[in-house]
């Protein structure tokens, strides 16, 4: 009987006890409810996600920042449909200054494709007790480019010297394996200007097969050059040509709608919002770098 009893008595303090666990769960109020808050589809593309971020090896606020991509990461797999190698792909695009830098400009178009951050507003952010771990929340508008890439239609660029010296004249040749509307940007210093076309150059249709030369003879006996000027205050600096052609008329291609993006926060945010009105079949860029000396 005793035997009974005792046995009883430590079932029952064992129930007790996983009872009474579960009962005290605890919350942080800094954290956000992850079953609750974690993931929010607001409709039309908008959504609201909260990343996280361990302090491990890294300052506070760059676990925020790393806090902030992941929830950028998880909107765009959601909306897209994909997995994201978030240590290969780009999804908010910065540098260190929180702007978008030069690399970040590169092939713009497949990121696109695969789908990207329009909008972005932070919610709330902050750092949780247990465990230790930054978070942010955001409300975020997710954008993509429709249909499939065609492997038919390519680019081919080049420019005629890749180190110049200051104020001394881009010249490249672009050749497309289709009919197609061609763009130049041109990305310097903090700036994107649309070197081509131009008020003087407005004809910006390429013929499949055929070679189009910038400025050109032609455009050098009109006077038209595209000089590569370096800041008074440095002596050697990067730039990047980038090229983008379109089987349309779209008005990232069209003569005289846009001729200066200005910075490269707002040219990245520009481009980006017609790219992704642009079907996958429809567009192809090319990318040809350069640096600038003394």
């Amino acid at each position: 009987m005793k035997k009974i009893l005792a046995l009883n008595s430590a079932v029952f303090l064992f129930l007790l006890i996983i009872c009474g666990s579960a009962g005290a769960k605890t919350t942080d109020k800094n954290k956000p409810d992850v079953e609750k808050e974690i993931f929010k589809n607001l409709g039309a593309s908008w959504y609201e996600v909260t990343g996280t971020a361990g302090l491990q090896n890294q300052t506070l606020e760059e676990a925020k920042s790393n806090a902030e991509k992941n929830a950028c990461i998880k909107a765009v797999q959601y909306h897209c449909g994909i997995s994201i190698d978030s240590n290969l792909e780009k999804i908010s695009i910065t540098n260190n200054t929180g702007e978008p830098g030069l690399d970040d400009f590169f092939h713009i178009s497949r990121q696109a494709s695969r789908g990207i951050i329009l909008e972005k507003k932070v919610l709330n952010s902050g750092l949780t007790e247990n465990p230790p771990e930054a978070y942010v929340k955001l409300r975020v508008k997710v954008g993509k480019q429709k249909g499939e890439k065609d492997s038919g239609f390519r680019l081919q660029a080049k420019l005629t010297s890749k180190s110049l010296k200051n104020e001394e004249p881009i010249e490249l040749s672009i050749t497309s394996s289709a009919d197609c509307h061609i763009a130049v940007l041109n990305l310097t210093e903090n700036s994107v200007y649309v070197i081509f076309p131009n008020e003087y150059m407005p004809e910006n249709k390429l013929i499949a097969g055929k070679t189009l030369v910038l400025p050109g003879k032609k455009g050098r006996e009109r006077g038209i050059t595209f000089p590569a000027i370096l800041p008074d205050n440095k002596k050697k600096e990067a730039g990047l040509i980038k090229i983008i052609a379109t089987r349309q008329v779209f008005p990232l291609t069209q003569p005289g709608v846009i001729t200066e993006y200005g910075t490269y926060k707002l040219a990245y945010k520009k481009l980006m919002r017609q790219l992704v009105e642009i079907p996958v079949s429809q567009v192809e860029e090319c990318d040809l770098a350069y640096t600038i000396e003394r």
